[in-house]
């Protein structure tokens, strides 16, 4: 379970606008990698998915009551339904888990998923991996070469090496 919390703090923050957030994008994997090596239980996957989106979408309420007056119920309502929606996809993730054998196919499930969060059900383009990596001319100039795609692909394969120590 520790592993799962700690992907997930690590995930929130290379978010997180401070100085070399980005390098958190590269670490925030090696956990996942981990759980995946060690046969972690789809729950913790799906624990992992919900600390992630509670953090990352904290603003969610205080938005909602401000601008949208729907009152804090509604607001905290909202808020946890779409974290546990989100989730979801890290419950997807970790039943994937079970099956692949591969760490390379197991983080190439994340980015296809992360590709499904964005075409199903309207979509939800935040938070995507490369969003981390945006601010660093060198991500951008691979991104004009594969896209989004291949940046978070690239990120989710050297969390692969580390945890392979290939």
């Amino acid at each position: 379970m520790g592993l799962s919390l700690l992907g997930a703090i690590l995930l929130f923050l290379s978010f997180v606008p401070f100085w070399g957030h980005s390098a958190f994008a590269f670490l925030a994997f090696i956990p996942y990698g981990l759980m995946h090596k060690r046969k972690a239980k789809v729950f913790h996957f799906w624990l992992s998915g919900l600390v992630f989106w509670l953090l990352a979408l904290y603003w969610i309420p205080g938005t909602l009551n401000t601008y949208g007056n729907t009152g804090w119920f509604i607001a905290l309502l909202g808020y946890a339904t779409l974290a546990l929606y989100l989730s979801l996809y890290f419950l997807v993730w970790g039943a994937v888990s079970v099956s692949i054998r591969n760490i390379l196919a197991f983080f190439g499930a994340f980015v296809l998923l992360e590709w499904l969060r964005l075409k199903l059900i309207y979509g939800f383009p935040f938070f995507m991996i490369s969003h981390a990596l945006a601010d660093i001319p060198f991500f951008l100039q691979v991104a004009s070469l594969f896209g989004q795609w291949g940046v978070d692909f690239g990120v989710l394969a050297v969390g692969a090496a580390v945890v392979d120590r290939k």
